[in-house]
């Protein structure tokens, strides 16, 4: 092995078995990284659409035997929607208004209804009463 080439050696290389730790550490990346608003939007609409087919495949899976590797997808699957929802914790705790994407406004607008006990509400509360923000 000391003595091949770097070309050798790379055609000895097979990348089948690196999706899974690939994907885990793109996951953390996702936590710790912070990400833009369109690369968010995009993670939430693939997480809707992988949930549907994981449903829909383990509905008509006619045998238990024909989809096997259902623990392993849905390990991976909430351990995606998990660094989504810290990702997206971050953009909303963090920032306000345009800098957030179409999928996270319409979130927010739903599920806050610009409530002033997140930060973003208070910023603006206390804008709107010239009150001083310090964080």
């Amino acid at each position: 092995m000391a003595g091949q080439t770097l070309s050798a050696q790379l055609r000895g290389f097979n990348p089948q078995g690196f999706a899974a730790p690939l994907i885990v550490i793109m996951m953390l990346a996702m936590v710790v990284i912070p990400l833009p608003p369109m690369a968010l939007d995009m993670l939430f609409t693939f997480n809707i659409t992988f949930a549907l087919v994981v449903l829909l495949v383990s509905v008509y899976a006619l045998r238990p035997l024909d989809f096997t590797v259902f623990p392993t997808i849905l390990l991976i699957a909430t351990l995606l929607r998990l660094a989504l929802n810290i990702a997206s914790t971050r953009i909303v705790l963090l920032e306000e208004g345009p800098e957030l994407g179409a999928a996270m406004r319409a979130l927010v607008e739903t599920q806050v209804r610009g409530d002033v006990r997140t930060p973003a509400g208070a910023k603006r509360w206390l804008r709107a009463n010239d009150q001083t923000f310090n964080v």
